[in-house]
C-alpha cells in the first residue's frame, strides 16, 4: 500500500506549506508562565499564534521523564503547525520533571507522591485557559511521549470527557494500573518497533537506568485493550510507505473497524523511543531512530481534529 490519499488526513507526512512560515513570523512568542496548584507554582509554556481565533482549538503536549515545558516545545516543534493552523499549544510541566502517571514501581513512589495529582493539575490549567477565553473546551487534544505518554493514558482513564482525543507516543498500558471502564475514548498510538525504553513487545520499562520503572504491556496488547473498550472490530491497514530507505524506518497505519470511538495505530518499523519527525541529534544515540517518514505533529493533529464535534 502507498502513502495515504486525501481520504486520510492529508497532513500526515507532508512538509509544512510556505504559509506556515509566514504565520510563524506573525505569531506571538511562546510565553513561560507559572500556574499555582496544590501550593506549588507549576511551570508551563503557552503558544497563542496571531492567527488563532479565540477561543481556539488547543493541543496539550506532555514532556517525557526528565523533560520540561521548554524542552518538549523545542524538541517536537509543534509551534510551527500551531502557527499555520491557528492552534493554541500548551506545554505543562511536571514537579521535578516526572509525571505521576500511576505506574507501580518502588523507585518511582517518592517522586510520584511529591508530584501529587497531576491529572487534577492538567485539568485545572486547562480550566484556567478556558476561563480566560483562550481555549475552546470542545476542541482540545492531549498527547505526550514516554512518561508523558503514560500520563496521557492516565488522563484517558481519569478524565476521558475533558479531551476530544488522546495521542500516546512511545508508551503502552502499564501493569498494575487500573483503568475504569466507561465511554469509548478516541485514541491514537504511535510506536517504534525498536523502542528499547518502553519495549514494543512489552516488558521492563527503561531497563537502562538499572532500577525498576514498572512493566509495560506490549503495543499489541495495549491497542487490543482499547479496541475492546471502544467496541472495535479488527484493525485494517489503511496506508504504508517507505519513501526514505536510508532513514532506516517505514510506516504502517492501522485503523480499527466499527469503533464507537476512533482508534488508530501508527507503527514505525525500525523506530526508537522517539517522536517521529522531531530533531533527535545526539539523543538518537540513546533513544534510537527518529523517523523522517512521518511527522508526528501533523499525524496527531489530523487525528485529534477529526474527533471534534461537528
Amino acid at each position: 500500500m502507498s502513502r495515504p490519499d486525501t481520504k486520510l488526513p492529508a497532513m500526515i507526512g507532508r512538509p509544512l506549506a510556505a504559509a506556515a512560515l509566514a504565520a510563524l513570523a506573525a505569531a506571538a512568542p511562546a510565553a513561560a508562565e507559572t500556574f499555582p496548584f496544590d501550593g506549588v507554582a507549576r511551570d508551563y509554556e503557552l503558544f497563542v499564534p496571531a492567527s488563532a481565533r479565540l477561543p481556539a482549538p488547543a493541543m496539550v503536549i506532555l514532556h517525557g521523564g526528565g523533560g520540561n515545558p521548554g524542552q518538549i516545545r523545542d524538541h517536537v516543534d509543534f509551534d510551527d503547525l500551531a502557527a499555520e493552523l491557528g492552534i493554541v499549544a500548551v506545554y505543562p510541566g511536571a514537579v521535578d520533571k516526572l509525571w505521576n502517571d500511576g505506574r507501580v514501581s518502588p523507585s518511582l513512589a517518592d517522586q510520584q507522591a511529591q508530584a501529587g495529582d497531576d491529572a487534577g493539575y492538567i485539568e485545572a490549567l486547562l480550566d484556567s485557559l478556558i476561563a480566560k477565553g483562550i481555549v475552546d473546551p470542545a476542541r482540545v487534544g492531549v498527547g505526550g511521549i514516554s512518561n508523558g505518554g503514560f500520563m496521557t493514558l492516565r488522563l484517558a482513564c481519569a478524565a476521558p470527557h475533558r479531551f476530544a482525543a488522546f495521542a500516546v507516543v512511545a508508551a503502552n498500558n502499564a501493569v498494575g494500573i487500573e483503568c475504569p471502564g466507561g465511554a469509548p475514548v478516541p485514541m491514537l498510538f504511535i510506536h517504534g518497533t525498536e523502542d528499547e525504553w518502553v519495549p514494543y513487545r512489552g516488558g521492563t520499562i527503561a531497563p537502562q537506568v538499572g532500577e525498576s520503572r514498572g512493566t509495560a504491556y506490549s503495543a499489541a496488547d495495549t491497542t487490543a485493550a482499547w479496541a475492546m473498550r471502544n467496541g472495535c472490530g479488527a484493525p485494517a491497514l489503511v496506508a504504508s510507505w517507505n519513501e526514505r530507505p536510508l532513514d532506516g524506518t517505514s510506516v504502517a497505519i492501522y485503523d480499527y473497524a466499527g469503533c464507537r470511538a476512533a482508534l488508530r495505530h501508527i507503527i514505525v518499523e525500525g523506530g526508537g523511543h522517539t517522536w517521529p519527525g522531531a530533531r533527535a541529534g545526539l539523543l538518537g544515540l540513546v533513544v534510537g531512530r527518529s523517523s523522517r517518514e512521518i511527522d508526528a505533529n501533523q499525524a496527531i493533529w489530523a487525528f485529534v481534529s477529526a474527533q471534534f464535534r461537528r
